[in-house]
């Protein structure tokens, strides 16, 4: 008797769920295959293309903004350690510049030595901290 209690006590919602559900056919507004009873998809209008020229074609470029994070800082010696993702590592002598919360607060030369995804650089210029972002000037 629990069992039979259990299982009605499952089934029951999914039944009732699945009752009460009307389904939204889409279909083309007009042509083949309209419908008095379907319901078109929203969609943007396409871009309009000034008088006489063909309409233009969206370009995709990839990122390639080289970008890392402050890993360690020796405000001593005036170094600090760099981390990147694997495979984007800068060159040694690049200069790149140092952002907190989106501000600008320092530069940096890369220097080296590279220890697999970290690499140390020369202060040259303002403020640093761990966890600021390095990127390209």
């Amino acid at each position: 008797m629990r069992k039979l209690l259990i299982w009605a006590m499952l089934i029951l919602p999914l039944l009732w769920g699945c009752a009460h559900h009307s389904q939204v056919q889409y279909a083309p507004l007009s042509g083949e295959g309209a419908s008095q009873n379907a319901v078109a998809r929203p969609s943007l209008p396409p871009p309009v293309p000034a008088a006489g020229e063909p309409p233009a074609k969206a370009i995709v470029t990839p990122e390639t903004t080289l970008y890392g994070a402050v890993a360690s800082v020796n405000k001593e010696a005036g170094f600090v350690v760099l981390n990147f993702p694997v495979g984007h590592m800068p060159a040694v002598g690049q200069q790149m510049n140092l952002y907190r919360r989106g501000m600008r607060v320092g530069e940096v030369k890369i220097t080296g030595p590279q220890l697999d995804d970290d690499i140390d650089a020369d202060v040259l210029t303002g403020d640093a901290a761990a966890g600021d972002e390095v990127r390209d000037k």
